[in-house]
C-alpha cells in the first residue's frame, strides 16, 4: 500500500477503517465537508479473487481492477491515477487541466 502511494503524482494519504474492516486504504480526498466519505483506492480482502478497487464518494461508484495484492506497485500506481483523474477526485485538482475562463488557484496567478 505504502509503495503504490508514493508512486502516485498526486499527494494522498494513508488512512484505515477503524470502525467496520480495520483496512488501510488511500485518501483521495473529500468532494464535500469532513462528514462526507472520501474518494479511496484499497486492496479488498472481501472478495475473491482479492483485487485493488478504486471507491469514489466510499462506493458511490465503484471500479474493480484486475490487480491483485501482489501486481507491481508502478502498475497499480498507474491505474489509481488514471481512476482518480477521470473521477476528479479531489487529491487530482492540481493536475487537471483549466478550461478557458476557469479561475485560476491561490498562487498561480
Amino acid at each position: 500500500m505504502l509503495s503504490v502511494a508514493k508512486l502516485l503524482p498526486f499527494p494522498v494519504e494513508l488512512d484505515a477503517d477503524m470502525g467496520y474492516t480495520g483496512a488501510l486504504f488511500i485518501d483521495l480526498g473529500r468532494r464535500g465537508g469532513d462528514e462526507d466519505p472520501p474518494d479511496t483506492a484499497s486492496i479488498d480482502a472481501e472478495v475473491q479473487p482479492v483485487v485493488w478497487v478504486f471507491d469514489v464518494e466510499g462506493g458511490r461508484q465503484t471500479v474493480v481492477s484486475d490487480f491483485g495484492p501482489t501486481a507491481a506497485p508502478g502498475e497499480v500506481a498507474r491505474w489509481i491515477a488514471t481512476e482518480a483523474l477521470r473521477a476528479q477526485s479531489p487529491a487530482t485538482l492540481g493536475l487537471m487541466p483549466r478550461r478557458a475562463g476557469d479561475e485560476a488557484a491561490p498562487g498561480e496567478r
